[in-house]
This record gives C-alpha cells, sequence and structure tokens, in this order.
C-alpha cells in the first residue's frame, strides 16, 4: 500500500498563527489632550467617573466623543436587589414545590418591593 506524500504533510502543517489580543493596530491611545479644571471640576469628573464605574480618562472621553455613560448602580442597590432575588428564589421554591399558582403575601411583597427598587433606579 502506497503513501500520497502531499496528505501526509497537509496533515503535518502547522495550525493558523493564534490572533493576539488587545487593541487592532493603529488604533492605539498614544495621542494626549490635556484640559485644565478647577480642584472642585476634578473631584466632580472623579466622583462621575466613580459612579459609572470608568477611569477619569474614559469618562471624559466618552462625553466629550458623545458616547454614552450609564452610571452602575452603587454597592447598597446591589446588596438590596441581592437579598430581593434570594427572598425572591426561595418564595419560588417554596410555591414549585407546595403547588401553589396563585402568588402568596410575602411574594407579592416582594415583587412590590423589587418594582419600588428598579423604579429608584431609573
Amino acid at each position: 500500500m502506497t503513501t500520497d506524500s502531499t496528505s501526509g504533510s497537509a496533515q503535518s502543517a502547522s495550525p493558523a498563527p493564534r490572533k493576539k489580543g488587545g487593541r487592532p493596530r493603529g488604533t492605539r491611545r498614544s495621542a494626549k489632550v490635556e484640559v485644565r479644571v478647577s480642584a472642585a471640576e476634578k473631584a466632580a469628573l472623579q466622583g462621575s467617573a466613580r459612579e459609572a464605574g470608568l477611569t477619569v480618562s474614559e469618562y471624559v472621553r466618552r462625553r466629550s466623543l458623545g458616547q454614552p455613560v450609564t452610571a452602575r448602580a452603587d454597592r447598597e442597590t446591589r446588596v438590596l436587589l441581592r437579598r430581593i432575588g434570594v427572598n425572591l428564589n426561595q418564595l419560588a421554591r417554596v410555591a414549585n414545590t407546595s403547588g401553589a399558582t396563585a402568588a402568596s403575601g410575602p411574594l407579592e411583597e416582594a415583587l412590590a418591593q423589587l418594582r419600588r427598587v428598579l423604579t429608584g433606579l431609573g
């Protein structure tokens, strides 16, 4: 039995080179723009950037270029939402095991509390 030399070399060919991570070439941020602000303005920028979960540079870049900046929920809100979620999960588990189909009092209260928090987040 003969072996085709071309099929053997195709199997031993090295895989395609792996792409490197990071920014594509030519889009690196190397240019610098300096802006002078007062101490109060700097503090306000730092606070706004912190609320949005961004660096000050990224926050200013997005705001100046008209890109969206959405504030992330603060720690207290996340903790509250997690607690409500745990309560809802427990109530749903009880409702599923007992075969209850209508929302009970505690479940209605948990849902109302969740609606209040979500409305407050805007």
